[in-house]
């Protein structure tokens, strides 16, 4: 079986990724499982992905993908990412303004560096209403005026 380009140590969703100046850690604010929305679409004002990578080796081309639950894409996004050494941690945050989910149900991130598929992160999105029938935590996204993540 062929080797794996690297290995994932996180992958998470979240509102808002805070890097601290002095020390390059990370905090993230708002992590979430699932999106309960007021209704369709949903419009979110910031919508961050935080993955960390290891076990790398040189430069490597890189591919995260949103996908509906149609496995259609939402949104993709190329680039390259370096490991100095396999066994440092390299993070990288996604950041992404505006983002637009037009339907309810299971959606994924999914991180792919060279041809190998590292991860899939799946996480839901569902009506307001839908979620109290099916006894679902009420819950109420940060409204920024767009919808929000809950």
């Amino acid at each position: 079986m062929p080797r794996k380009a690297c290995e994932c140590l996180a992958i998470d969703l979240c509102e808002l990724v805070i890097e601290d100046i002095h020390t390059r850690n990370k905090s993230l604010i708002h992590m979430f499982n699932r999106i309960v929305a007021p209704a369709l679409p949903v419009s979110f004002y910031r919508f961050c992905v935080y993955v960390a990578l290891t076990d790398g080796r040189g430069e490597q081309e890189a591919r995260l993908e949103i996908v509906r639950p149609t496995q259609a894409p939402l949104l993709e996004m190329r680039g390259t990412v370096k490991f100095p050494d396999p066994t440092q941690v390299v993070e990288m945050v996604f950041e992404f303004h505006d983002l637009v989910f037009p339907e309810t149900g299971k959606y994924a991130v999914n991180c792919y560096v060279g041809d190998s598929a590292i991860i899939s992160r799946p996480f839901y999105l569902s009506l307001a209403r839908e979620a109290r029938l099916a006894g679902g935590e009420p819950l109420s996204p940060p409204n920024h005026g767009d919808g929000g993540s809950g």
